[in-house]
C-alpha cells in the first residue's frame, strides 16, 4: 500500500512538471491604429465662438502621451506661456494670460500626440475656436527650399507679421506661423483679414523669432488677405546671413609669440603698428583661420607691449577696425615651437597635366632656397634611405635616381600667403612615370632662424584613363553668372565665369551636380541677403540631375536652366 502511494505521488510530481513548460505569451497583434481625437468629448466644442475659458481638454480614444510637445505644437496666434497635462486619455492646455478679443485661435498638435503602448502618432489632431462671434476662414499655403542646394527645408518656421505693426523678425514672435514639413509644405488656417508681411527661418533655438546666422527668406511686397483665401502659391528660399563683423575672443601670449583669437574664421586681415615692417614682430593666419599669430623677433624686450590696429574681414566680407595691444612674456623669450613643414598636393588634377603644391609652415618663413626643392623621377627608394655603400654603387653604376629642381622660371608658378607660412608652387610636368617631391634640408629658414628638415611627397602617376571628363552645354538667360561643379554634398569642385560651354576634364569617378549663380554685381561671388534692408540674395539655380563619372568615361549634356523656378 505504501509502495503503490509513492508511485502515485511520482507521477503526479512528473505531471506538474510537464504543466510547468510554460509557453511564453505573444500579446496578440501589435497595435497599429493610432489614436483619434474625440470631438463630442471635448472642450469647448470645435469651433465654438465667443469662447472666454482658460484651458481646452481634448480626448481620445485611448490612453496617450506627449511626444516632444513643445516642438510640435503650433498656436496661432502665440500664446507666451501655457501648461499641458495628460491624464490616461485626455490632454489639458491651460494658459494664464488674457486671449485676444475677437479673435480665431488654432492649436494643430502635429506628431506631438501618440498612443501609450506602441507610439503611433495621432493623425493631424487639431483645436480651433474664437473669442468673438465669428471664425476666420483665410488661409493659404506655400513652401520653403534650401537656395544653395534646392532641397525642400522640414520643419522651417513661417512667420507671419501684421503690415504697419512695430513687431520685428529678429525680436518678436509672429502674430501667425507654421512649420514645414517633409516636402518643404506651410499651411496657414483660421487667419483674420489683414495684410501681412511673411518670412521663413530656422529656428534653431526655438524662440521663435529670428537670430543671425539661422537661415532666413522674405518677400519684400506683403500678402493681403482679405473676402477669400490667398490664392499663390508662396515660395520662399533660404540662405544664410551673415552681417556681423568678427570680434576678438582673447589675446595669449604662448612660446614667444602671442596670438589673438577671434569668435568666427577670416577672410582677410591688416596690421598696422606705426612703423613699416615692424622689426619687432611678424605674423600669420593660424590654422583654423580664426586667429592672428605675432612672432616675437626681439632678442630682448624693452617694453611691456605693442600697440595694434588691426582691420579684419570674415568670410562674409564684413570689416572690424580695432585697436588692441600684444605683449611677449619675457619667460618665454628662450621657448619655440618645433618648425614643421607639411608638404602636400594641391589638387587632384593628374600631374602630368598640372603639378599644383602646397608647402605649409607652422612658422613665418624669412628665406627660402628654390634650388633645394627638386623632382626625382620614378623613385623606387628615396636616395637618403641608402646607406653610404649603396650610393657608391649607385654613383659607380649610374643608376642614381634622375633628379632636376621643380623651379623653373619658364614652367613653374609660385606664391606666399600674406603671413609667409604657405607656399604655392604650379609647374606644367610631362612625365610618365611616379615622381617624388624633394625638399632637402635647410631649404627654408624660419623668422625664429629654425632650419627645414629633410621632406618628401611621393605622388603616384594617374593617367588619363582613370578619370572622366563632363562637357555641359548650358541655356540660360543672363548676362554675368557663375557655373559650378559641385559633389552630391554640395562641396564646389570646379568654378567658372560666364561661359555656357564648358568641359571639365580629369574628374575623379564620382556623383557630380551641376549649379548656376545669378551674378548680379559681376563680383564673381554669390552675395548673400539683408532683410533688414530688403535686399535679397542673388539668385541660385541646382539643376536637379545628377551626373555620375566613371573612369575613361566622356559625358555630354545640355542643361537647360531657363525653365528652372
Amino acid at each position: 500500500m505504501y509502495i503503490r502511494f509513492v508511485a502515485i505521488c511520482l507521477v503526479f510530481v512528473w505531471g506538474l512538471g510537464g504543466c510547468a513548460n510554460v509557453q511564453p505569451l505573444t500579446g496578440g497583434k501589435k497595435d497599429t491604429k493610432p489614436p483619434v481625437l474625440l470631438a463630442f468629448k471635448s472642450y469647448p466644442k470645435f469651433k465654438s465662438t465667443n469662447f472666454k475659458g482658460d484651458r481646452i481638454i481634448l480626448y481620445f480614444n485611448e490612453w496617450i502621451k506627449e511626444e516632444k510637445l513643445s516642438q510640435n505644437l503650433i498656436i496661432t496666434p502665440s500664446l507666451k506661456t501655457y501648461r499641458s497635462k495628460v491624464t490616461k486619455d485626455r490632454i489639458e492646455i491651460r494658459w494664464e494670460q488674457p486671449l485676444d478679443t475677437n479673435t480665431t485661435y488654432t492649436f494643430n498638435f502635429r506628431k506631438g500626440i501618440v498612443d501609450i503602448t506602441e507610439s503611433n502618432i495621432c493623425l493631424n489632431p487639431k483645436w480651433v475656436f474664437s473669442t468673438g462671434p465669428t471664425i476666420d476662414t483665410l488661409g493659404f499655403s506655400g513652401q520653403v527650399r534650401n537656395l544653395l542646394t534646392g532641397a525642400p527645408v522640414e520643419n522651417a518656421l513661417v512667420a507671419l507679421y501684421i503690415k504697419d505693426d512695430t513687431s520685428k523678425v529678429d525680436k518678436d514672435p509672429p502674430a501667425y506661423l507654421s512649420l514645414t514639413d517633409a516636402t518643404g509644405i506651410f499651411t496657414f488656417e483660421n487667419i483674420r483679414p489683414d495684410t501681412y508681411d511673411i518670412f521663413a527661418f530656422v529656428d534653431k533655438n526655438n524662440n521663435q523669432f529670428y537670430n543671425e546666422p539661422e537661415l532666413i527668406a522674405f518677400r519684400s511686397h506683403p500678402i493681403a488677405l482679405r473676402d477669400s483665401a490667398y490664392a499663390e502659391g508662396i515660395r520662399l528660399w533660404l540662405a544664410p546671413e551673415d552681417h556681423t563683423p568678427p570680434e576678438i575672443r582673447r589675446g595669449q601670449s604662448k612660446a614667444n609669440l602671442f596670438e589673438v583669437s577671434f569668435e568666427e574664421g577670416l577672410r582677410a586681415f591688416y596690421i598696422d603698428s606705426g612703423k613699416i615692417n615692424n622689426p619687432d614682430f611678424t605674423y600669420r593666419l593660424n590654422d583654423k583661420a580664426d586667429g592672428i599669430l605675432f612672432y616675437n623677433l626681439q632678442s630682448s624686450l624693452n617694453r611691456d607691449s605693442i600697440p595694434v590696429s588691426i582691420i579684419a574681414y570674415d568670410s562674409a566680407y564684413n570689416r572690424t577696425a580695432l585697436e588692441t595691444k600684444i605683449f611677449f612674456d619675457p619667460a618665454d623669450l628662450n621657448k619655440k615651437e618645433k618648425f614643421s613643414l607639411n608638404l602636400a598636393q594641391r589638387t587632384q588634377i593628374p600631374i602630368e597635366q598640372q603639378l599644383a603644391l602646397d608647402f605649409k609652415f607652422n612658422k613665418p618663413i624669412k628665406t627660402w632656397h628654390p634650388d633645394k626643392i627638386k623632382i626625382q623621377l620614378d623613385p623606387t627608394k628615396a636616395l637618403n634611405q641608402y646607406g653610404w655603400a649603396e650610393q657608391l654603387a649607385l654613383f659607380a653604376t649610374d643608376k642614381l635616381p634622375q633628379t632636376f629642381p621643380l623651379w623653373s622660371d619658364t614652367t613653374s608658378l609660385k606664391g606666399w600667403n600674406m603671413g609667409r607660412n604657405l607656399l604655392h608652387i604650379d609647374s606644367i610636368l610631362a612625365v610618365k612615370q611616379k615622381i617624388e617631391i624633394i625638399a632637402e634640408e635647410g631649404a627654408f629658414i624660419s623668422v625664429e632662424s629654425d632650419t627645414s628638415k629633410y621632406n618628401s611627397l611621393l605622388l603616384e602617376l594617374k593617367e588619363e584613363k582613370n578619370y572622366g571628363s563632363l562637357a555641359i552645354s548650358l541655356k540660360i538667360n543672363a548676362p554675368h553668372f557663375i557655373v559650378q561643379l559641385t559633389d552630391d554634398k554640395f562641396n564646389v569642385k570646379r568654378e567658372v565665369f560666364n561661359q555656357s560651354k564648358i568641359v571639365f576634364k580629369y574628374l575623379p569617378p564620382a556623383t557630380y551636380l551641376i549649379r548656376v549663380i545669378m551674378d548680379e554685381n559681376q563680383n564673381k561671388i554669390w552675395d548673400g541677403s539683408d532683410f533688414k534692408k530688403d535686399k535679397h540674395p542673388e539668385k541660385i539655380l541646382v539643376h536637379p540631375q545628377s551626373y555620375k563619372i566613371r573612369e575613361n568615361w566622356d559625358l555630354s549634356e545640355t542643361i537647360d536652366f531657363e525653365t528652372i523656378k
